[in-house]
C-alpha cells in the first residue's frame, strides 16, 4: 500500500504498548546522527528482535508504514517518506567508543523493495551483537513510551534516561553530549544548544513519556560544563501528590477537632 496513513496517537499507544525496544548501552551512548523518521525505522525493527534470540546478518527485517506509525510520526506518513528515510539510513554510520578506541560501521548493509512495495533491511554484521542477544548491560523501554515525540534529541535523551532508571538521576558532560549527538560544530553557544536541543527534548519527554524530567546545569568556574538529568515516574508523582493532599486534609481535620469551646461568664454579657 503506497497511500498515506492517518496517524492516531491513542491508537498508536495501544498498538505499541507491549513492544519492547532493547539496545546495548554502547549503542545508546554511541555517536550518530539520525532524523526522527530514521530513528523510528531502526526502533521498529529492533522491537521485532526478542531479547536473547540469536540474530544472524542473513535475516531481512520487514518495515511497514503501520509499524512506523506505532512509534508516532506526522499526521500523514507517506510511502515515499519511508523510502527516502531508508535511502538516507543506508548511508548512515554509527561510532562506538571503548576506552581510547573508536569503531565506525554502518547501521544497515542492505535495503530491499519488492514490486508490491514491501520494504526490508538487513543490519550490518558488526552491530548485531549490540541490538539483541544481550548478555551484559543493556537499556530497554516500551515503544509506547516515545509515541508522539518528533525530536530525535528527545528520543536520544529518553534512552540516556532509561540507562539510569533505577537511580532517576544522571550527569552528562556537554563534551560527551555533543559527541553522542554529533553536535561538535552545531549550536556552539549554550543558549542555542539549550533552546533547540535540551529544552525541546525536555518538553516532549514530559508531554509524551511516562516520566517527568528536569535538567539542571553544573559549572566549572563560570562555564557550563555538564547537565544533570533528574526524572521520576509520573505515577509515583501522582501518588505522592495524593498522599500530601490527604495529609493536609487530615491535619486540618485534626486542628478543627482540637478547637476548644470557651464559655463567657454571665456577668460579662
Amino acid at each position: 500500500m503506497k497511500d498515506s496513513i492517518v496517524f492516531n496517537k491513542s491508537k498508536a499507544k495501544k498498538m505499541a504498548k507491549n513492544n519492547l525496544v532493547v539496545k546495548s548501552n554502547q549503542v545508546v551512548e554511541a555517536s550518530y546522527t539520525l532524523t526522527t523518521l530514521e530513528q523510528r525505522l531502526i526502533l521498529s525493527v529492533i522491537a521485532q528482535i526478542p531479547k536473547g534470540q540469536e540474530v544472524s546478518d542473513d535475516v531481512l527485517y520487514p518495515i511497514s508504514i503501520e509499524t512506523v506509525v506505532k512509534l508516532g510520526g506526522d499526521a500523514n506518513i507517506f510511502y515515499t517518506n519511508i523510502k527516502e528515510a531508508l535511502n538516507r539510513l543506508y548511508d548512515r554510520s554509527i561510532v562506538l567508543r571503548d576506552m581510547d578506541e573508536s569503531t565506525s560501521f554502518r547501521w544497515i548493509q542492505q535495503k530491499r523493495e519488492t514490486k508490491s512495495g514491501e520494504l526490508s533491511i538487513r543490519f550490518s554484521a558488526p552491530i548485531l551483537p549490540f541490538l539483541s542477544n544481550l548478555s551484559t548491560e543493556f537499556t530497554k523501554y516500551l515503544e509506547s513510551d516515545i509515541v508522539g515525540m518528533t525530536s530525535t534529541y528527545a528520543i536520544r535523551f529518553y534512552e540516556l534516561m532509561m540507562q539510569y532508571r533505577s537511580t532517576g538521576k544522571r550527569e552528562i558532560s556537554l563534551e560527551d553530549l555533543r559527541w553522542m549527538f554529533q553536535l561538535q560544530n552545531k549550536y556552539p553557544v549554550w543558549a542555542d544548544l539549550k533552546r533547540w536541543v535540551i529544552d525541546q527534548a525536555t518538553k516532549e519527554i514530559n508531554q509524551y513519556s511516562p516520566y517527568k524530567l528536569t535538567i539542571e546545569t553544573k559549572k566549572t568556574g563560570r562555564k557550563i560544563t555538564s547537565i544533570v538529568l533528574s526524572f521520576q515516574d509520573k505515577k509515583f508523582l501522582k501518588a505522592d501528590k495524593g498522599k500530601k493532599s490527604n495529609k493536609t486534609s487530615q491535619n486540618c481535620d485534626s486542628s478543627d477537632s482540637k478547637q476548644k469551646t470557651v464559655e463567657i461568664p454571665a456577668n460579662l454579657t
